[in-house]
Order: structure tokens, then C-alpha cells, then sequence
């Protein structure tokens, strides 16, 4: 299927000719959603870098740390204020434990089998704040 358009113009160089202004050129229908959907996306993009984002969007988790690593009965968290669950999942992806967060708490995992474990913490919004690797031995 062809679309034909008339263009708008008033010059354009196709190889050596010159088309004038006026004259009815034909597209073939894929490349004519190709332009549309170049345009569409080209307006996105435009609509999206002028608008205001809010700040969540670039939210700066806190910087929190697991310790020791590895361990064999108990863990802590540093800088663990805000900080208000901690999940313990296997590598598999099961939640093997889940804590409510306090400052300065060492948290028992010395009944875990020995492997390695992820350590997510989230905040009071359930947003994570961070995921860190355990190794229990």
C-alpha cells in the first residue's frame, strides 16, 4: 500500500533532480509509521526533559553496611536509623527470616545452614534501602 503525499517543500534534493514545490511524492506505509513513530517519540522526549521530576525519583539511599561478613552466629547494621525491616532470603529466593529493624541490635541467624544469603533492608515506606550479601559459615 502507498500513501501519497503532497510535500510541503519548497525544494528537495533527490539525487540530482529537484523536486518543486507541490509535487506529489509516494511513501511506502511502513516507512510512514516509521516517521510517525520517530515524531512521537521525538515529542516524548522533549515533554519529558522539560518537565519537573520530583524528587523521590532521585532519593539517595542511606549508606548501610552488613558486619561482620562472613559470620558463623549473629550480624549487625551500620548506620541502621532508617532502616525498619530486615529480610534474610536464601539464594534461591525464599525469605528465610524477617526482623524488625532496631538501632545497634545483632540479629541471630546461627540456626541458618551455612551458605550465603541475601540481607534486604527496607525503609518505614517499604521502599529498599539497600541489599547485601551474607556469607554464614
Amino acid at each position: 500500500m502507498l500513501i501519497y503525499i503532497k510535500s510541503k517543500i519548497s525544494t528537495c534534493e533527490q539525487g540530482n533532480n529537484f523536486i518543486p514545490l507541490g509535487t506529489i511524492m509516494k511513501y511506502p506505509i511502513d516507512m510512514m509509521r516509521t516517521l510517525l513513530l520517530f515524531s512521537f517519540l521525538l515529542i516524548s522526549l522533549a515533554a519529558f526533559a522539560s518537565s519537573e521530576l520530583p524528587n523521590e525519583r532521585f532519593w539517595d539511599p542511606p549508606k548501610v553496611s552488613v558486619y561482620p561478613n562472613p559470620t558463623s552466629d549473629f550480624f549487625g547494621i551500620s548506620n541502621s536509623t532508617e532502616v525498619a525491616q530486615v529480610a534474610i532470603f536464601n539464594l534461591v529466593g525464599k525469605e528465610m527470616r524477617s526482623f524488625k529493624a532496631e538501632e545497634g541490635i545483632k540479629y541471630n541467624v546461627s540456626d541458618l545452614p551455612n551458605g550465603m544469603y541475601l540481607i534486604q533492608m527496607t525503609n518505614h515506606k517499604k521502599k529498599i534501602i539497600n541489599t547485601q550479601r551474607l556469607h554464614k559459615r
